[in-house]
């Protein structure tokens, strides 16, 4: 077992966030996830790195919107600053067989885009694994697919007082040759062409993104994993903890989750308003309501 570190950073350089940023974007944050052979560290985007030795892995962006705002995501409208919207068919050559586009109305959409600098399915840090990397750990655990999964954690008690909306937890990639492919399956579909086959889940303590079996992860440099969900009603904005994992998926044998970072902060999700709410302060977020 290694040691986690979580490294405190300026408000302004956790959510990037400005006076200019649209109406509807209620929260913002950018991070670098690294390893350097002891800790895993998560980083404010553009921080130098937490020890001179660190390998950067991967980078999260996280964007909470409000319900004007997700209602128009939902719809397929591009949104200023965010990714292209993988409900819009200029982005995209398909949809995963059997996916419904919901409409979305009375919800704060959380959106998340994973772009993976060095994560790989190796055993870790040297001299453990070979370039691409994933997190420190014992030698001998190797994955098979890459970035292939991540779990955000309730840190803001939200999952304890209402689930996600129906049919909003989505995931889409790009792949060669069919270009972006939206995923709003709940599961794996044998025999079903998909880019992410993967398990949608909410439930208590977790959010989760998994692709379970053979597949393409996220390619090392590729463009970013879009991913996320809606919650109904109003929230809080927080940084909660989580973490990322590839499969190893050996002949015959459950696959299980290897080149698991420990769990640390860095994943933007929802917090109930009020004394339920555990807002995450002290320099590590900012609040914006609704004037």
């Amino acid at each position: 077992m290694y040691e986690t570190r979580r490294v405190l950073v300026g408000a302004a350089m956790v959510l990037g966030f400005a006076g200019s940023a649209a109406a509807g974007i209620l929260g913002q944050h950018h991070f670098t996830w690294w390893d350097d052979g002891v800790v895993a560290s998560v980083t404010a985007r553009g921080a130098p790195p937490p020890t001179p030795g660190s390998i950067p892995l991967f980078d999260i962006d996280e964007w909470h919107l409000d319900q004007a705002q997700t209602t128009q995501w939902y719809a397929g409208m591009a949104i200023a600053g965010l990714p292209n919207n993988p409900f819009n068919p200029m982005f995209r050559n398909g949809l995963t067989p059997g996916s419904v586009i919901p409409a979305m109305a009375g919800a704060e959409a959380f959106i998340y885009q994973a772009t993976n600098i060095n994560y790989g399915s190796g055993a870790g840090f040297p001299p453990f694994g070979l370039p691409p990397y994933s997190f420190t750990g014992p030698p001998g655990l190797v994955g098979m697919n890459d970035l292939s999964g991540f779990n955000i954690r309730d840190t803001g008690g939200a999952l304890q007082v209402a689930m996600p909306a129906a049919g909003s937890q989505f995931m889409s990639s790009f792949s060669i040759p069919t270009g972006t492919v939206l995923d709003m399956t709940p599961a794996f579909v044998a025999g079903v062409l998909q880019d992410w086959d993967f398990n949608a889940h909410s439930g208590p303590g977790n959010f989760e993104w998994d692709l379970p079996g053979v597949g393409v992860g996220a390619f090392i440099g590729g463009p970013g994993v879009v991913f996320g969900y809606a919650m109904p009603g109003n929230w809080l904005d927080q940084v909660n903890d989580g973490w990322a994992h590839s499969w190893n998926n050996p002949a015959g044998a459950v696959p299980v989750q290897v080149n698991q970072t420990p769990t640390l902060f860095g994943w933007s999700g929802p917090a109930v308003p009020g004394p339920g709410g555990l807002v995450l302060m002290a320099g590590l977020m900012v609040l914006r309501r609704r004037r």
